[in-house]
Formats: structure tokens, C-alpha cells, sequence
């Protein structure tokens, strides 16, 4: 292993070329075990001092953080971005701290105090601000001085702003603050829009994103429609068994759910499920308690409670193995299995499986032609 640490990490170019190939792999392949192995390598040495850090090092640690992440290795990613922002001077600038400090924020999101952390991401995005203007005042006086000069690229604080909505719209989403959420997610994707284009993968993830608020605004129409957009993208790029790939299969059938559209739901769950089975035999990390808790929610609409309390059950086991208890992650599954057990009591006083199914289908149908007169009104 050491080996091959030095022939990568001793060269500058050889370790330009190993960024550039890991950030394709984060991409394409979810090769995130090579990267924990062959970056965390690197992260040791530095800890043990076998190794100078260089203007490289917090680029590399960055990317083993995001694979700690993606593979739910909160607590590691943590020290990671702890390491990033104790490398010496010379070896960072202000926006990579920031960008780390953001980051950091992110991942205490996931076992932390929700708010107390919002606040930090908040305090981070004011940097951002700020840091912004200093560069648009930078820019205007080149362009004075040198008439031929257009622009200056402020892509990197472009997409270090994208990185902090990011954190502050999940936050206000675990908070169930959901139009603050989607405000942050929409600025996101404006910017990305801007910088990468708007059939980006990097747009992708924020329309995504944007659709799973838009859900639980109500605004079903076009939450479908960007989340058909952002799947468009990524089967354009992506390997049919990316991880990003069955997460947006998962976020569609979170619309076909709220549409009570029951049979498209499933057949992008199944496909979730057979995209996210793959990667956990391979030794990858993915969002299985969600998945689960979507499957509990189908269940729950076709009058299978006791296979949703089933899945809701399994759901709160892969929960916990990441949030606490009291994390409000962990309330839509807990207000489900409280409906699931509402619905035996009920059976259990004599109203048959058969009328609360028929309930179920009434409620669904409903819930169409609400989403119907909406799409009417937006129409007329």
C-alpha cells in the first residue's frame, strides 16, 4: 500500500491526475472504498507526521471526506474537515476554510443539534457573502484597468455558495421548514445554472433536492417535473447502477406516492432497491432506512399495515445507527407506524381490511383531483 501512496502522492502531477480521476469516480463508479484506502493512507501519514502537507493536501483530504460521508462515516468525516482547517499556512485560502467549515456543518447536521449547527452554516454563508463582494470589486477594477478582460472565473465561490445552501436548505428541512428549504435550494440551483449549465449533473442534485421540498409543499406538478428533468440528466451521464441514479428513482416515486400514483411508485422503488442492493454488496453506502421507509409508505396506501409496520421497523433499526434518538429525521417514520397501529385498533373494532382500504383509495383519489384543479389554476 505504501507503494502506491508514494508513487501517487510524491509527484504534484501525479496527484493532479488522482484528483481528477477520483472526482470521476465520485461521479460515475461510487468508488468510494478506493478512496478511503488510498486518501486515508495519505490522511495517517499526515497525522503522524510522516508527511509535509502541501497545497494538495486539503483537496485530498476534502475528497476523503466526501467519502466518509457517502459511506456514513459521520464522526471520521468530522476529524477530516478538523484536519483541513489545522494544515499550516500556505496550504489552504479563506474559501477553502470556509468551504470546510460548511462541510463540517453538514455532517454534524446528520448527529447534532439541528439548529445550533444552522446557525454556524448561516454565519459560514455571511463569510461567503462577504468574500463575494470582495471579488466582484476586484473584478470591476480589472476590467477598468484592462478594457480586454471580461470577467474574472468566480466559479469556485460560486460553487462554495452552492455547497453552504446546500447545508442551510437540509437543515431548514430537518427543521420541517420547508419553504425556507426550498428557497435555499433554488438558489443553488440558479447558481449552478449559471456556472455549469442547466443540464449539469451538479443542477441535477438541486433539482432533486428542490423536488423533494416541493413535495412536501404540496406543488406535485412541478416537483414531478423537475424531478423527470434531473433523471433525464442522469441516465444521460450516469451508469444505470449509480448511486445518484437510484436516488432520484426514489425521490420520483416520492411524487407517485403523493399523487397516489401507486404503480409508478413501486416500479421506481423496485428500481431503487435493485440499484441500492447492488452497491451494498460491493461494500457501498446508500440511504437504505429511506428506502424503507418509502416501501412502508406504499404499503400503508395498498392497506398492508402489518408488512408497513414491518418496513417501518427495519427502517428505524438503519436510522439509528446514524441519528439519535431524538433526531428529527426519525418523525415521519415514527407518525407512520402511529397511523399503522391507528388503522389495527380500528380493524380490531370491526371495521374490515376491505373499508379501510377503501378509505385509502378514496383519500388517493382525492388527493389526484386536488393535484388536478392546482395544475388547472397554474394553467388558466
Amino acid at each position: 500500500m505504501y507503494t502506491l501512496i508514494n508513487m501517487i502522492f510524491d509527484a504534484k502531477s501525479r496527484r493532479s491526475n488522482l484528483i481528477h480521476l477520483i472526482t470521476r469516480q465520485f461521479y460515475r463508479g461510487d468508488k468510494f472504498m478506493m478512496v478511503t484506502k488510498v486518501a486515508g493512507a495519505y490522511y495517517q501519514d499526515l497525522i503522524n507526521s510522516r508527511r509535509e502537507p502541501d497545497v494538495y493536501s486539503a483537496e485530498i483530504l476534502r475528497m476523503l471526506g466526501t467519502a466518509y460521508l457517502l459511506l456514513g462515516r459521520i464522526d471520521e468525516r468530522i476529524e477530516v474537515e478538523k484536519t483541513i482547517q489545522s494544515l499550516p499556512a500556505g496550504c489552504y485560502d479563506e474559501l477553502s476554510i470556509a468551504l470546510s467549515l460548511d462541510r463540517e456543518a453538514f455532517a454534524r447536521l446528520i448527529n447534532g443539534n439541528v439548529r445550533k449547527v444552522l446557525q454556524q452554516a448561516k454565519a459560514v454563508e455571511r463569510k461567503l457573502n462577504s468574500q463575494r463582494r470582495e471579488h466582484a470589486i476586484l473584478t470591476s477594477v480589472c476590467v477598468k484597468q484592462n478594457p480586454d478582460v471580461d470577467d474574472i472565473n468566480d466559479s469556485e465561490i460560486s460553487y462554495a455558495m452552492q455547497s453552504n445552501f446546500l447545508t442551510c436548505g437540509y437543515g431548514h428541512e430537518l427543521l420541517f421548514e420547508y419553504k425556507e428549504s426550498l428557497d435555499y435550494y433554488s438558489r443553488a440551483l440558479l447558481l449552478s445554472k449559471r456556472v455549469a449549465g442547466h443540464r449539469s449533473l451538479q443542477s441535477a442534485i438541486f433539482m432533486a433536492l428542490s423536488a423533494q421540498v416541493m413535495v412536501k409543499l404540496g406543488d406535485l406538478d412541478e416537483a414531478l417535473s423537475l424531478i423527470e428533468t434531473a433523471i433525464s440528466i442522469r441516465e444521460r451521464f450516469l451508469r444505470r447502477d449509480s448511486m445518484l441514479l437510484g436516488c432520484s428513482y426514489l425521490n420520483r416515486a416520492r411524487v407517485h406516492l403523493a399523487l397516489g400514483n401507486l404503480d409508478l411508485a413501486s416500479q421506481d422503488l423496485k428500481r431503487c432497491s435493485r440499484i441500492y442492493k447492488k452497491i451494498e454488496r460491493e461494500g457501498g453506502f446508500v440511504d437504505m432506512p429511506y428506502l424503507l421507509e418509502s416501501q412502508a409508505d406504499l404499503a400503508f396506501d395498498r392497506g398492508q399495515i402489518d408488512l408497513c409496520l414491518e418496513l417501518t421497523t427495519k427502517a428505524m433499526d438503519g436510522y439509528s445507527q446514524y441519528f439519535s434518538s431524538w433526531h428529527p429525521v426519525l418523525l415521519p417514520v415514527l407518525d407512520l407506524r402511529a397511523r399503522c397501529f391507528e388503522a389495527q385498533r380500528r380493524v380490531s373494532e370491526g371495521q374490515s381490511m376491505r373499508d379501510k382500504y377503501d378509505a385509502i383509495v378514496v383519500h388517493n383519489k382525492m388527493r389526484k383531483a386536488a393535484a388536478k384543479r392546482r395544475s388547472e389554476v397554474r394553467i388558466s
